[in-house]
């Protein structure tokens, strides 16, 4: 079973977040926006310089604090079926 595949799998289990560390930030940001959409979901990504971001817009500029970020995912995991945060790390 390759990533996309483990990935889609946790997706399809509901995990609230998924947490990834990559130097790949472009190819993971394609695979996710391609499970989401056979998924017909939408995708909610993460990083310390923007805060939450859904379809290229900001959702809210006081999460890129990510204490902030986790209490909105949290909040809207009751009203949205998949609510996904990323964050991007270079090593």
């Amino acid at each position: 079973m390759n990533f996309v595949e483990k990935l889609h799998n946790y997706i399809k289990a509901r995990y609230s977040l998924i947490l990834i560390k990559t130097d790949e930030e472009d190819r993971l940001s394609d695979d996710l926006q391609k499970i989401s959409e056979a998924m017909q979901h939408n995708l909610v990504t993460w990083s310390i310089a923007s805060g939450l971001v859904q379809n290229g817009k900001v959702l809210d500029p006081s999460t890129a604090e990510l204490k902030k970020a986790l209490e909105l995912c949290e909040n809207n995991a009751k009203n949205v079926l998949l609510p996904v945060c990323l964050q991007f790390v270079q090593q």
